[in-house]
């Protein structure tokens, strides 16, 4: 199965067979919000999982689990998109995975989170609670064995950490000794905790463990052995001069831990520590920077590609308000721009506990996380940072000075940090030569020439006529309202577009394509990030569709991914980074804010004539916007829709559903439904439904009947049975240009309803001669117009219908529909064996 037909199952559009389903063409929407929930959509998208990204789970994952890779080859880990369905629910999450080494001494870093939940329809979220606890798994493959001559004999040693921050207890810590042998013992996997082992135990296992090393080093070790000696016992405290890890009473003292770190840090070993960490897989033996949430002490873990990297992070904190110290543990990736001439990185950083170092045990999780462009090597300022950050309860933006010097009228001062977004800190820093102190830093080359630009200071290198340059008054006392002000007057503006912004930021980053686009949703300004099957961009828009200059302007920065297999295509835009910029008031700034999905059909396959109706379009589009915390909204469009019924075409520019503001109700929008209503019916109930839309006066293309067949009228839509009794009307009264009454034939109609041909009618339609038709072996509809009969225009075809009678029994038929109107042959007819001779002379009359 292609990945399209795939694609379509998981949409709904395919359902048990049917191409498209019945029910997705009633409703389009009630399917794609059940994507998850839906079972057989749900394995559709597994299914297409499998066909995107195969899977190819590392070695110790367990059966029911699926690891999609989503980074391509990797030599050394990846990240994957985890599916557990197995006996149990199924579970939707995130891991990753570095190892390194191999032969006596490999080492392998493993972390596994669960998202969501899915029991029948309920979708839960997971993450961080008992049924999503982040697992870090750390295990070092040994290979010793007692045979060998050593007196400990150790395959593996096997360490599992468990966060859930919103269960009780909030972690665990395991550490396994696989195959462990004292003194020629047979080996066992051995937990270190004190209901397996005690502390006598532990410090015998711990001290034979250092001996064993300490012999083996002064014998020379090499490869994996040296690394264990010198990466492995640091780590686990068995080094002189690091304090040993309190690994007995973790789980049960909470305090533990906490002094464990105090004494790390007080033995000034934390740097060294983190470094150990990173030579273990095979990354840089040393930690880089002094400790300081300015100066994080810092060491990759794993390599991603030539320009991008994960990193471990450690920094001590104090909290202004109480005096506590902290140790922030966090991760840091890394993307770095292959761009020689340009200094700027893309960095997130996400700090994933605070341990209190003093006071009552506490650990805070995810008190703050940031996605910033990094630019270094500029003169008189270490870095300079931009961005937007998480400061534990909102999403603030970002623009940051370190490690600054300026110098003003002849003056020098050092600074810290200069916070762009504090009034204080910039008036502190530059006062009224503010613009001049901050060129002066950033440069007005490379990138902070970029910089300048993306905050006002300096025109767009595309734009010489840019006429949106931040309000210097306003930027000394309140730096973010003049840089939003710049943002909104840009996306105002048809002439000088915020297409240059964007052409800065992505210069700025290192990205050499032009920007296209036109800044709407649908057709965002985008630069290329990488092309293929799947084509990554980076993407802006103005979300604001109301075209009201005084409304709130939203600029959406985030990434694109498209990807066509013709006749279909599919886009993913994703919001990093939402700024709602009102007239006045504060600028409002969120972090991963909307989703948008778009799948589209284009161009739509044409159907085939069903009795005489068919229809074509020129596309078929269908939306998906959501955003954490928000409804799901969806909609579908048809465009340049062309229905024809024999010689007659509607063309109808685009219908929405659901339609916005209600449907406009046109002639031809009426006309074009009521060819689809037959065609429905028709196709619905392929017995019966040819004589429903010609009863209904919906179609007239069925059964031989006249091409003036009566329709039902405009306004059917809106008073559908008014619209019904004036068809009716019609039907009772009128005739076709070939002087056929149009009743009769409509009783016809009746017995395929009921399995059979059409009906031969009988009677001459008065109360005491009705028209009848067979609807069973036994039953007759039974018709009749009141108070006299048919109109007696209706006779007019029946002198013709005598003259060509080539036999008795079309004479007689033809009498009997004259007897509608001589009351002695209606008798004659009924009774020939008592009134002959009076109804020969009536027939003769």
């Amino acid at each position: 199965m292609s990945v399209v037909e795939t694609a379509a199952k998981v949409i709904g559009l395919e359902q048990g067979g049917d191409f498209p389903s019945t029910n997705w063409l009633h409703d389009p929407f009630t399917p794609l919000t059940k994507i998850l929930s839906n079972s057989e959509q749900r394995q559709a998208l597994l299914d297409l999982l499998d066909q995107l990204w195969p899977p190819q789970n590392p070695a110790g994952v367990p059966a029911n689990e699926k690891w999609h890779p989503i980074l391509g080859p990797q030599t050394s880990g990846n990240l994957y998109l985890t599916v557990a369905n197995g006996t149990g629910p199924l579970t939707i999450g995130v891991a990753g995975e570095r190892h390194s080494g191999s032969g006596a001494l490999s080492a392998s870093l493993r972390a596994r989170v669960p998202i969501i939940k899915i029991v029948g329809d309920a979708i839960t979220f997971v993450a961080g609670g008992s049924d999503g606890p982040m697992q870090l798994d750390l295990r070092v493959e040994l290979d010793w064995s007692t045979s060998g001559g050593h007196s400990i004999g150790l395959s593996a040693i096997h360490a599992t950490v468990l966060l859930h921050p919103l269960a009780t207890p909030p972690a665990n810590l395991k550490i396994v000794l696989e195959g462990l042998s004292l003194n020629g013992a047979a080996p066992a996997d051995t937990e270190l905790d004190a209901a397996n082992l005690d502390s006598r135990a532990l410090q015998l296992v711990l001290g034979l463990l250092q001996e064993e090393l300490q012999q083996l080093t002064s014998g020379g070790l090499a490869g994996g052995l040296a690394a264990l000696a010198a990466d492995l016992m640091p780590l686990l405290g068995l080094e002189s001069g690091f304090p040993a890890m309190p690994i007995l009473t973790l789980t049960s003292d909470p305090s533990a831990f906490r002094d464990w770190v105090v004494a790390l840090i007080a033995a000034g070993k934390a740097g060294d520590w983190l470094g150990h960490l990173g030579a273990l897989f095979g990354e840089a033996d040393v930690a880089s920077g002094s400790g300081t949430s300015e100066d994080l002490w810092l060491v990759k873990i794993f390599t991603i590609d030539a320009n991008s990297s994960v990193a471990v992070t450690l920094a001590q904190s104090t909290q202004v308000h109480t005096g506590i110290k902290y140790m922030d543990v966090g991760l840091r990736v890394t993307y770095k721009t292959t761009d020689p001439t340009i200094t700027a990185n893309i960095e997130a950083d996400a700090v994933l506990a605070s341990i209190a170092l003093s006071g009552p045990p506490s650990v805070s999780a995810l008190p703050s996380a940031a996605v910033a462009v990094v630019i270094t090597g500029l003169p008189g300022v270490k870095t300079v940072r931009g961005g937007a950050a998480w400061n534990g309860s909102a999403v603030v933006p970002l623009l940051e000075l370190d490690d600054i010097t300026v110098t003003i009228a002849g003056d020098t001062a050092h600074y810290d940090r200069i916070d762009l977004t504090n009034t204080d800190s910039v008036i502190s820093a530059a006062a009224s030569t503010v613009e001049t102190a901050i060129k002066g830093v950033i440069g007005s080359t490379g990138p902070g020439a970029h910089l300048l630009a993306i905050v006002g200071l300096a025109k767009p290198a595309s734009d010489p006529g840019w006429t949106h340059l931040a309000d210097l008054p306003t930027l000394v006392g309140n730096p973010l309202k003049a840089i939003a002000a710049v943002h909104r007057g840009a996306l105002l503006d048809s002439t000088h577009t915020w297409a240059a912004l964007l052409n800065e930021i992505s210069g700025l980053v290192g990205l050499a394509g032009a920007v296209a686009g036109n800044g709407t949703q649908a057709e965002p300004w985008i630069v290329p990030i990488s092309s293929g099957t799947l084509s990554i961009d980076l993407a802006a828009w103005n979300g604001q569709t109301s075209h009201n200059a005084a409304d709130p302007q939203q600029l959406r920065l985030g990434l694109r991914a498209s990807a066509v297999s013709a006749p279909w295509s599919f886009i993913w835009l994703c919001e990093l980074l939402a700024f709602d910029l009102p007239a006045s008031g504060d600028t409002h700034i969120a972090l991963l804010g909307g989703q948008h999905i778009a799948f589209s059909l284009a161009p739509v396959p044409a159907s085939t004539a069903v009795a005489g109706v068919s229809i074509a379009a020129d596309a078929l589009s269908i939306t998906l916007d959501f955003a954490l915390g928000s409804a799901t909204i969806s909609r579908a469009v048809i465009s340049g829709i062309t229905v024809t019924s024999g010689a007659d075409t509607i063309h109808i520019p685009a219908l929405s559903f659901p339609p916005p503001g209600g449907f406009a109700i046109t002639p031809d929008l009426e006309k074009a439904l009521r060819w689809l209503f037959s065609v429905a019916i028709s196709s619905w109930l392929p017995e019966q439904g040819a004589s429903i839309a010609a009863m209904l006066g919906l179609s007239g293309n069925f059964f031989g009947l006249p091409a003036d067949w009566p329709l039902v009228p405009s306004g059917f839509l809106s008073d559908p049975f008014g619209a019904l009794k004036t068809w009716l009307g019609q039907i009772a009264v009128n005739v076709s240009t070939d002087k056929t009454p149009f009743l009769p034939q409509a009783m016809q109609l009746v017995s395929p309803l009921f399995g059979g041909g059409l009906g031969e009618v009988l009677g001459s339609g008065i109360y005491d001669d009705p028209w009848g038709v067979p609807v069973d072996a036994e039953v007759e509809l039974l018709t009749w117009l009141e108070p006299s009969g048919p109109p007696v225009n209706w006779a007019a075809t029946i002198p013709a219908a005598i003259s060509a009678s080539a036999s008795f029994d079309d004479l007689f038929t033809a009498a009997q529909s004259l007897g509608a109107f001589l009351p002695g042959l209606r008798e004659a007819v009924a009774s020939p064996s008592t009134a002959w001779s009076t109804g020969l002379e009536s027939l003769a009359d």
